[in-house]
Order: structure tokens, then sequence, then C-alpha cells
């Protein structure tokens, strides 16, 4: 057995729902970290110590894996250990378990307490307690079917939520991983009144993660949250065999829109060396080989212990109405670290000339620092807000004209598409800032200020197509003029 501190956390989360204090509690954390050992098994073992008379139902994807719960859960009810520590630990008298009612599946005691294990599917008909908890209301393998999403949202709509015995003294638990955007998770919270406990399994910045009873326990970014039973490399294997989407839900608890955002995953397209067979020509194409137009384009973070941002600059070139994303560092940095970021990019790429930076955090003091030694320089104020940057080059990357390398060419791109495809919700969009000012740096006539010029070019280029040159002659022409 390791003990971790986050199991006190979810603990004294569980406590505060026996205390009444929480009736409606989401607990989201990855797979294989106690979450039904504790929620599930434990929990109510523990809570029936106290209050024998508490009636409990259960459920879960399956009824097989409701039922090994609920077997678990009878093992240590029946245990001489558990029997001695009710007298002796808590000075509770001993409650036997009925002989008439001792099923796998539901079992009842003689102080009229009782659980009963179901799945989410199965028949509720008529049953109800002080408590409900939902453990993994969806299998995982099943997660992308929009049918058994929605079949599970209605069945706790319609049946599960309607089925506290006292609707001033029972509670709600729901634990499980995310599985998508829409699974029960997003269906409660969107419904707002839920206590909602989330752990990712990499913390994403720096925090301080403070408990129910005041303690406080610090996470520096990108630690693990179990490392004794899962390192880093471990993790770092099981994120490859999960995919960016998968591990951002499952370990993140940050599960990303399949089609995404403002940005949807159809329109991304690759770059690569070399095409394979199994590459879809619609959406992979050989990098051209007379590129024009290298550049830079750099999104400073701040620095400090506080602070979390990413430092990201990508390298990226052009041909005709297309851009290609060549290259991308992306690390939280200091300033030091910063400046010797752009130097080494600019020292792997001697064909940038333009080395744009967003004129916000630290970008203008590394320009004065640098003028003098690193050519091309520019500080660049953005225009508008991120969001709006955002809309002014989605309709080029929906076009077709924007292009990244494939993951096979940069381990790199599938976080940062990931990244792409959540904003404006995603965690960081540092990434997404660097592109959109890359793109906009393009002269490809992207304004933020006037939707409608935005639409003038993008038909202009569909009308006129590549036959006629149509960038160079807009390099010069204001769209907003």
């Amino acid at each position: 057995m390791l003990w971790n501190w986050h199991l006190d956390l979810i603990c004294e989360h569980l406590e505060l729902v026996t205390a009444g204090a929480c009736q409606s509690l989401v607990i989201n954390i990855p797979p294989r970290y106690m979450k039904s050992l504790l929620v599930t098994v434990m929990w109510p073992c523990w809570e029936w110590a106290r209050r024998p008379e508490l009636r409990y139902m259960f459920a879960s994807y399956s009824q097989s894996l409701s039922t090994d719960h609920s077997v678990n859960r009878r093992a240590i009810l029946a245990s001489e250990w558990y029997r001695k520590g009710m007298l002796e630990h808590w000075g509770q008298p001993e409650f036997e378990l009925a002989d008439d009612q001792n099923l796998k599946t539901q079992y009842a005691n003689n102080a009229r307490g009782r659980m009963i294990a179901t799945s989410v599917s199965g028949t509720a008909t008529g049953q109800g307690g002080d408590r409900v908890v939902i453990d993994d209301p969806v299998n995982p393998r099943q997660a992308s079917s929009a049918i058994q999403r929605e079949e599970a949202n209605r069945l706790w709509d319609q049946t599960f939520s309607s089925r506290l015995d006292d609707k001033s003294g029972g509670a709600f638990v729901i634990v499980m991983q995310r599985l998508h955007q829409a699974d029960l998770t997003g269906h409660v919270l969107a419904e707002g009144g839920w206590t909602h406990l989330c752990i990712p399994g990499i913390a994403e910045r720096d925090e301080d993660v403070t408990f129910p009873s005041g303690r406080v326990v610090h996470r520096d970014a990108d630690s693990i949250l179990w490392p004794e039973r899962e390192s880093v490399e471990q993790v770092a294997v099981v994120k490859r065999r999960l995919g960016s989407y998968g591990f951002a839900g499952q370990y993140q608890q940050r599960p990303t829109a399949a089609e995404g955002g403002m940005v949807k995953r159809p329109w991304i397209k690759f770059w690569t060396h070399e095409l394979l067979q199994d590459d879809d020509p619609a959406h992979v194409v050989l990098l051209p080989t007379n590129l024009t137009g290298h550049r830079q384009s750099w999104d400073m973070g701040l620095w400090g212990r506080t602070r979390n941002d990413y430092t990201v600059g990508l390298v990226g070139a052009r041909l005709g109405a297309n851009a290609y994303v060549l290259d991308c560092d992306r690390r939280r940095l200091d300033l030091p670290g910063c400046i010797s970021a752009l130097k080494a990019m600019t020292a792997k790429w001697p064909q940038t000339g333009r080395k744009v930076i967003e004129n916000a955090a630290n970008g203008a003091e590394i320009v004065i620092k640098l003028q003098a030694s690193v050519p091309g320089l520019i500080a660049k104020s953005p225009k508008g807000d991120k969001e709006a940057r955002m809309a002014a080059i989605t309709p080029y990357i929906e076009s077709g004209n924007v292009f990244f390398p494939h993951p096979r060419e940069a381990g790199w791109v599938s976080e940062c598409i990931e990244e792409l495809l959540t904003f404006p919700f995603a965690e960081h969009d540092d990434f997404a800032d660097a592109l959109s000012q890359l793109i906009t740096d393009f002269n490809l006539n992207v304004s933020t200020t006037s939707a409608g010029s935005v639409g003038i070019c993008g038909g202009l280029r569909e009308l006129l197509g590549e036959a006629f040159d149509l960038p160079r002659y807009l390099d010069s022409w204001n769209c907003d003029e």
C-alpha cells in the first residue's frame, strides 16, 4: 500500500458529504488511482461504522464491475477486523448482515441499512437511498459513442437524480475519469450546484492545492501526481498509447471536443518529407522545397516561480497562399532562457529574416537586449484580444492554407494541435497566440478589426487562385482600407 496526498484530499471531500456539508460531489481522477476503492468500497464501510442505518445505491457502466465493488464491500463488512474495529476504535455497537438479504449485489443489516449495486443501464425502479454513488458511468472504450454518453446522461436525469430517500440530507457522488466534454461530469456541472474535485495526473501549472481542512499541498508544473506508483517514464508510455486526445481527458481531466473548438480537427493539414501508403492525400502533403519568406514568431512567457506561461517560438515559411509551420520551441523559460532559445532558433534557421515578438510580457525587454546582436527583431503589439486574433486566421486554416509537421516529423505537434483545438478553453494558449501572430505576419491580409475584410480577401483568393499571384499584390494592401 502506497499512500499519497491525493487520497487524503479525496477522503476529506467524502468526509464533507458525511458531515452533511456537501450534497453533490464530482471527483475526476486518472484511472487506477484508487478512486473506486476509496469512494465505492471503503467510504461506505466507514460510514456504516458510524451510521449503519444509511442506505446506498451504487451504479457503474457494467453490472459485473458494480458487482465486484459490492463483493469487496461485503468482504470488509463481514471481516473480523472490521467487527472489532467498530467496537474498539469507533465505540459503535456491532451490527449483523441480515441473512435474508445477503446477496452479491444487495445486502442489508439489522439497523435497516442497505447497499444495492446495479449498472447505469440496469433497473432502479422503486429503489433509492441516502447515498447515490455513480462510479464510471461510461465504458472508456465506448466514450466516443454519442449514443452511449447520451444514454448515461439521460438515465441520470430520468432515474438516478431522483433516487434520494431524503432530499435534504442525502447526497450524490459521481467519480470518474473524463472521457468527453459531454460526459456525465460535463452534463451535471453545466447544471451548477456541484462541488468539483478535479485532480490531473500531471500538474499543468504551479499551484497550491487547498484541502477542506486547510492543509495545502504545492504542485510544481509538470510534476507527476503519484510518482511512487507511476513514474514520468511510465506516464509517457500511457500518453503514447492513449494519444493526446485520450490522455487530455482520462489523465488530465480536460477533454477536448473531438471535432475541435474555434479550429476544427478536420481542418488540420500536415506536411511530411516522405509520403507513406496510409497517408490521406487530402490531409498530408510533401513539404515543398521552394519555400520563401522564412520568419519566426515568438510569444514570450513570463518568468518566475509563480508564473506558468510557456514561451513558444515558431518558424514558418510560405509558398503562394500556403503557410507552413516548420519548427517549434515550447518550454517554460526565464529571461535568460528566452534569449538563449531565440538565439538557438536563429542559428538553426539562419534563413529566417523577420523575427516577430509579441510586445507583451517580457517580449519588449528581449527585443531591447538582442537588437544589436540578432537582426530582424520586431516587437509587435497585438491588435484585438486573443479570440479575435484567432478568429482572423481560422479561415486560412479552414481553407487548407496552413500546414503543420506530421506527428512523425516532430514530437511537439500532437500536444500543440490539441491546445489549438481546445482554444479558447485550453489550459494554455501560448501556441495559439504564436500561430495567430505568425499567420498574420505573413501578410495574408488578416484583420482582427474587420471580419468583412477577411471575407473579401478570402473570396478574392478563391476566385482568382494562385495563378494570379494574389499574395504578391496583397502584401502591400491593407484590407481595412
